[in-house]
């Protein structure tokens, strides 16, 4: 039905099983994680990039699991890894290991903008395409979630002028009535940063509400570039 009614412009973002990343914690997990993309894969030019959402207790000292399993990911599709334990954000060794990690393995990071979590706002990237899960306060605090939208989209302005090809949009809150409201206004952000800096292939820009608001673009410059190899991770990183 999907298929009918969309044709190439909705694409589905599956997040891995929990038995992969929070019962296994990645490790011995080669069957599950086969299984898992054998499955998405059957969404065929509907799979979008797969979020490996690991859980916040998973710190630096698995740092060799985490290996390990990036390790053997298909080069074939794209991934992208959410990182919560505080321990991958503060201590600068262990955050340059893992960037490093993920950005030689051409594995995506994950920005969390999440109330009372700003280091999860890390704004580190390892590879030219953005994933942002933007997390809501609810209606009680629309106006500031607006406010952070808008600096948003400022940040993807900057980002898109330094490289940036391609912004999975994620929207959530706790409170999922609520949730519709702030996508409206994302979508508004999002068409903002079209108008302003860069021209639209309309075929992938997506609104989709099912209680979480996924919405997938991918930009093109106005006047393309040759290609060359960015450093992503020094061009694109702005303070928040």
């Amino acid at each position: 039905m999907v298929a009918a009614e969309h044709e190439h412009d909705f694409l589905f973002l599956p997040k891995f099983s929990m038995v992969i990343t929070h019962i296994k914690r990645l490790k011995d997990a080669e069957k599950e994680t086969e299984q898992f993309i054998s499955t998405v894969k059957l969404l065929g030019p509907h799979l979008g990039p797969m979020l490996i959402q690991i859980g916040d207790n998973f710190g630096p000292k698995n740092f060799p699991f985490l290996e390990e399993f990036v390790q053997q990911l298909l080069d074939d599709q794209r991934f992208f890894i959410e990182l919560r334990h505080e321990g991958w954000f503060y201590d600068p060794f262990h955050r340059k290991a893992v960037f490093d990690l993920l950005a030689r393995y051409q594995i995506g990071t994950v920005i969390a903008d999440t109330p009372g979590r700003r280091d999860c706002v890390h704004m580190e990237l390892t590879i030219p395409e953005a994933y942002i899960r933007f997390n809501g306060l609810g209606s009680d605090f629309r106006t500031f979630d607006y406010l952070r939208l808008d600096a948003w989209a400022d940040r993807l302005k900057a980002w898109l002028h330094s490289g940036l090809e391609k912004v999975y949009f994620i929207v959530s809150q706790k409170d999922e009535v609520d949730t519709p409201a702030l996508a409206q206004n994302s979508y508004k952000m999002e068409i903002r940063i079209i108008l302003d800096h860069v021209t639209i292939d309309v075929s992938n820009l997506v609104p989709l509400i099912t209680g979480v608001v996924i919405t997938t673009i991918r930009y093109y410059r106005k006047k393309p570039k040759q290609k060359r190899l960015l450093k992503i991770r020094e061009k694109m990183k702005i303070p928040n």
